[in-house]
Protein backbone atom coordinates (compact mmCIF):
# COMPACT_ATOMS: atom_id res chain seq x y z
CA UNK A 1 0.00 0.00 0.00
CA UNK A 2 1.49 3.01 -1.24
CA UNK A 3 1.87 5.99 1.74
CA UNK A 4 -0.48 8.13 -0.86
CA UNK A 5 -3.29 5.73 -0.33
CA UNK A 6 -2.84 4.93 3.29
CA UNK A 7 -3.31 8.40 3.88
CA UNK A 8 -5.82 9.33 1.63
CA UNK A 9 -7.85 6.04 3.22
CA UNK A 10 -7.30 7.90 6.28
CA UNK A 11 -8.74 11.17 5.74
CA UNK A 12 -11.58 9.88 3.68
CA UNK A 13 -12.39 7.70 7.24
CA UNK A 14 -12.04 11.30 8.67
CA UNK A 15 -14.46 13.19 6.29
CA UNK A 16 -17.06 10.61 6.16
CA UNK A 17 -16.90 10.32 9.83
CA UNK A 18 -17.06 14.19 10.03
CA UNK A 19 -20.58 14.27 7.85
CA UNK A 20 -22.06 10.79 10.37
CA UNK A 21 -21.45 13.26 13.28
CA UNK A 22 -23.58 16.37 11.14
CA UNK A 23 -20.24 18.54 10.75
CA UNK A 24 -20.28 19.15 6.80
CA UNK A 25 -18.21 22.13 6.64
CA UNK A 26 -14.62 21.42 5.80
CA UNK A 27 -12.36 21.62 3.40
CA UNK A 28 -11.64 18.57 1.40
CA UNK A 29 -7.81 18.00 1.27
CA UNK A 30 -6.45 17.52 -2.25
CA UNK A 31 -3.10 15.84 -0.11
CA UNK A 32 -1.76 15.86 3.12
CA UNK A 33 -2.69 15.46 7.08
CA UNK A 34 -4.51 18.08 7.66
CA UNK A 35 -7.87 19.30 7.08
CA UNK A 36 -9.71 22.66 8.38
CA UNK A 37 -13.36 22.32 9.91
CA UNK A 38 -15.48 25.43 10.31
CA UNK A 39 -17.21 24.36 14.02
CA UNK A 40 -19.74 27.62 13.68
CA UNK A 41 -18.22 28.37 17.25
CA UNK A 42 -15.25 29.94 18.60
CA UNK A 43 -12.54 27.24 18.32
CA UNK A 44 -11.07 28.04 21.49
CA UNK A 45 -14.02 27.33 23.64
CA UNK A 46 -14.45 23.50 22.07
CA UNK A 47 -10.69 23.12 22.34
CA UNK A 48 -11.01 23.60 26.11
CA UNK A 49 -14.17 21.02 26.16
CA UNK A 50 -12.29 18.53 23.56
CA UNK A 51 -9.23 18.90 25.83
CA UNK A 52 -11.37 17.64 29.04
CA UNK A 53 -12.74 14.54 26.91
CA UNK A 54 -9.35 13.27 26.01
CA UNK A 55 -9.43 15.00 22.66
CA UNK A 56 -7.18 17.86 21.27
CA UNK A 57 -6.67 19.49 18.28
CA UNK A 58 -5.69 22.70 16.89
CA UNK A 59 -7.43 26.05 16.89
CA UNK A 60 -6.72 27.59 13.59
CA UNK A 61 -7.02 31.16 13.99
CA UNK A 62 -3.49 31.38 13.93
CA UNK A 63 -3.39 30.13 10.00
CA UNK A 64 -5.66 33.09 9.03
CA UNK A 65 -5.13 36.93 8.57
CA UNK A 66 -8.97 37.57 9.62
CA UNK A 67 -11.29 35.85 10.71
CA UNK A 68 -10.81 31.92 12.02
CA UNK A 69 -12.16 32.02 15.24
CA UNK A 70 -14.24 28.91 14.61
CA UNK A 71 -12.03 27.14 12.41
CA UNK A 72 -10.27 23.76 13.87
CA UNK A 73 -7.22 22.27 12.01
CA UNK A 74 -7.95 17.93 12.28
CA UNK A 75 -5.00 16.01 11.89
CA UNK A 76 -4.84 12.55 10.71
CA UNK A 77 -1.49 12.09 10.16
CA UNK A 78 -0.32 9.81 13.76
CA UNK A 79 -4.21 8.36 14.42
CA UNK A 80 -5.34 4.96 13.86
CA UNK A 81 -8.82 4.96 11.84
CA UNK A 82 -10.52 4.01 15.13
CA UNK A 83 -8.67 6.97 16.54
CA UNK A 84 -10.09 9.15 14.13
CA UNK A 85 -13.77 7.24 14.74
CA UNK A 86 -13.30 8.02 18.32
CA UNK A 87 -12.10 11.64 17.95
CA UNK A 88 -14.67 12.75 15.91
CA UNK A 89 -17.03 11.46 18.45
CA UNK A 90 -15.45 13.09 21.52
CA UNK A 91 -15.67 16.81 18.74
CA UNK A 92 -19.06 16.24 18.43
CA UNK A 93 -19.82 15.86 22.18
CA UNK A 94 -17.36 18.70 23.02
CA UNK A 95 -19.09 20.98 20.88
CA UNK A 96 -22.47 19.82 21.90
CA UNK A 97 -21.12 21.23 25.90
CA UNK A 98 -20.15 24.34 23.87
Amino acid sequence: ESLSHHYGKKMKILMDSLVDYGFKDFNTPKCGFFLLLDLKKDSWDVFREAVKLGLSFVPAKPFFLRGGETMARLSISVASEGQIKEGVKRLRDAWQRV
